[in-house]
């Protein structure tokens, strides 16, 4: 499945989020990502902050036996301002990992796989955390094989 991805090696650009982290089991990810989007839009509303890019998930790392991760649904804004459980997200320009996934989030194994072979290839270490940009709205784009996520992993 490695070669059904195409893997660059990029300059990822400083960003600024503003996000809402937690420890959460796996088949709860699209109830928690549903909640905390719109948690993060009303918090840019009340503040005037604009969202500048598209919707994330920052993954600060996974525990297979637990069948839980630790992550933030985070938005990119002009002006991070944080209050209560809404949290500056500060993610500095480095180098990274990018593919390109189509279909739907619970199916994205072969993508990551892909990302950790050319990073083994390349004797690249992983390091935490990365991102899954959702380069279309799965609310307006009905078809789950057309979902657009672009996967990106720093190393160090």
């Amino acid at each position: 499945m490695e070669n059904a991805y195409k893997v660059e090696v990029f300059d990822y650009k400083q960003t600024q989020f503003l996000g809402i982290k937690e420890v959460v089991k796996f088949d709860k990810l699209p109830e928690f990502f549903e909640r905390n989007y719109a948690k993060l839009m009303t918090h840019l509303k009340q503040n005037e902050i604009e969202c500048i890019g598209i919707p994330a998930a920052i993954y600060y790392g996974w525990n297979m036996e637990n069948n839980e991760t630790t992550v933030a649904a985070a938005l990119p804004v002009d002006k991070p301002i944080s209050v209560d459980e809404v949290m500056v997200i500060d993610m500095p320009a480095r180098k990274a990992y990018m593919t390109d996934y189509f279909g739907p989030y619970d199916k994205m194994m072969p993508a990551y796989t892909a990302l950790m072979s050319k990073m083994e290839k390349d004797q690249a270490e992983m390091d935490f955390p990365c991102l899954e940009l959702y380069m279309n709205d799965p609310a307006v784009i009905k078809d789950p094989s057309k979902w657009h996520t672009r996967i990106i992993v720093f190393y160090k």
